[in-house]
């Protein structure tokens, strides 16, 4: 007898997710598989002692509600990076649910397993670990996403609308491009009236205008302007006409390669939705190739924004042609198993199929290759007291977040002073004229103890190598005279302040 109702839902979600697990059982390694995990862990310590990212921190180009989210992790299950990664881990288990429920409601002759498999396969079988496992912003976001437009399709009462809201005002706080999800939102709601539209955006603001109180209280509106919009703005537009083309060219089709089978699913159902005239579906796919596209470098995770519309397609598409009997049926099916072993083979030979990728237990970020970073760190807390600061020059956020001392500079990844950023084409509009006064102002104020200068490490993703301290004139002027050399890790020299 096969399971029915709740329970046939429950029974599929478990499978799927176990699934998951299989894939991705061997990625579970204390290391930190993107930088940007990094940063953000760095900023919910920081966060613990009262400092506010986009203001105390500088430089991210997200919201900040991805550093609330480590910041509450860290506070119930403690600051590791295994609990970094079993919180990934459950958002994903959580978005299959909901993308599994949405398929339901837009999607009623799909049997709910099409869409899980669909979602499984999309998941599990294109992209590296260091940006499909991490726990980036894109993942929360979707999750929060998924679950307001799963409530505009219930019966709308005012408390539904606004709550909907706060989902997708919240999902917005984790990265800006998921405010296109508004789009399908507003397709849910049609035909528009106003006593619905109001409490659904009113729930949307009512997020951020929390999260801003604490901003205006410290006049730091200004900073996080600067932190969520126009820093975002310029990183997302400097490739150019050209470069955004070329990423979105080599990446597009690079993922199609390695998840051949549900993305070309995928497509034939974008014609199918054409066909049957699903609003919401293809308003879904147009949010999210907005969403994908609005951060012009196309790194694998941007497209964890398109992951539920695109396995809700591929599902359309592969019943409608199982629907067709024949070789037709055996053709998907045979494709569906094919792309089934493609998924559950593609993280767990990730050592073998990519060649950037580090032995186990080392990060793909590690600096020098080597985990340089935690040598660097251990130095760090053995050289310094937990209250003390202290300031590395260059783009590692990792050694702040080892030694779990606190960044001595608001510019704690040096981009303002500098201009760069990583991956841009052209890093010095990031440069901000009063820069190195400010940072020369938290280094008086905050009195590093160590300071570590990453100019000389040359492998390394995010190398420093074009911006050694001695182009920096007041910087260097600066540590010559208030620190001295105190030891040196590898090619870094390594600055303790001077005895007054």
């Amino acid at each position: 007898m096969r399971p029915r109702g709740r329970f046939a839902f429950w029974a599929v979600w478990a499978v799927f997710s176990t699934g998951f697990l299989v894939c991705r059982w061997g990625l579970f390694d204390p290391v930190f598989y993107n930088v940007d995990e990094a940063e953000y862990a760095v900023g919910a310590q920081a966060l613990s002692q009262g400092l506010l990212p986009g203001l105390d921190l500088i430089g991210s180009t997200k919201p900040p509600a991805i550093v609330f989210l480590y910041w509450c992790v860290f506070a119930v299950l403690g600051e590791s990076l295994l609990v970094i990664q079993v919180t990934g881990i459950v958002l994903w288990f959580i978005a299959l649910a909901l993308t599994m429920r949405l398929g339901q409601r837009l999607l009623p002759d799909v049997p709910v397993w099409a869409s899980a498999l669909s979602f499984f396969l999309l998941a599990n079988s294109f992209g590296p670990p260091r940006d499909l496992h991490a726990l980036n912003v894109e993942l929360p976001g979707v999750v929060f996403t998924l679950a307001s437009l799963l409530l505009l399709t219930r019966v709308r009462l005012n408390r539904t609308l606004m709550v909907a809201g706060t989902l997708l005002g919240i999902a917005v706080m984790f990265r800006q491009s998921l405010v296109f999800f508004a789009i399908p939102a507003m397709i849910l709601l049609l035909p528009l009236r106003t006593r619905e539209v109001v409490p659904f955006a009113a729930g949307v603001v009512l997020p951020w205008l929390v999260l801003l109180i604490p901003y205006m209280q410290r006049d730091g509106l200004g900073w996080a302007y600067e932190s969520w919009v126009r820093f975002p703005m310029m990183y997302a537009g400097d490739t150019g006409i050209a470069g955004f083309l070329l990423a979105a060219w080599y990446t597009t089709i690079e993922i199609i390669r390695q998840a051949v089978v549900p993305f070309l699913l995928a497509f034939a159902g974008i014609y199918l939705a054409f066909k049957a005239r699903n609003r919401v579906i293809l308003a879904m796919l147009i949010a999210s190739a907005l969403a994908v596209s609005s951060g012009s470098r196309f790194f694998e995770h941007y497209y964890i924004q398109a992951l539920p519309v695109m396995a809700l397609l591929a599902a359309l598409s592969a019943i409608e042609l199982v629907k067709r009997g024949g070789w037709i049926e055996r053709g998907v099916k045979a494709s569906l198993a094919v792309g089934a072993i493609m998924a559950i083979l593609h993280f767990p030979l990730w050592r073998i199929w990519d060649p950037s990728a580090p032995p186990k237990g080392v990060s793909a970020e590690s600096l020098d290759l080597g985990g340089l970073e935690i040598e660097l760190a251990e130095f760090a807390a053995q050289q310094s007291f937990p209250n003390e600061r202290i300031f590395v020059w260059g783009y590692c956020p990792q050694i702040y977040f080892h030694s779990k001392r606190t960044p001595a500079v608001r510019d704690f990844l040096c981009e303002y002073v500098t201009g760069y950023s990583p991956f841009s084409t052209s890093p010095r509009p990031y440069a901000r004229p009063d820069a190195m006064e400010m940072m020369i102002e938290d280094l008086k104020k905050n009195q590093p103890k160590l300071i570590f200068d990453l100019s000389f490490v040359e492998y390394y993703p995010y190398s420093f190598t074009r911006y050694p301290l001695s182009n920096y004139p007041h910087l260097a002027d600066y540590i010559r005279t208030n620190y001295h050399p105190a030891a040196q890790a590898g090619p870094v020299p390594i600055y303790a302040l001077a005895s007054n």
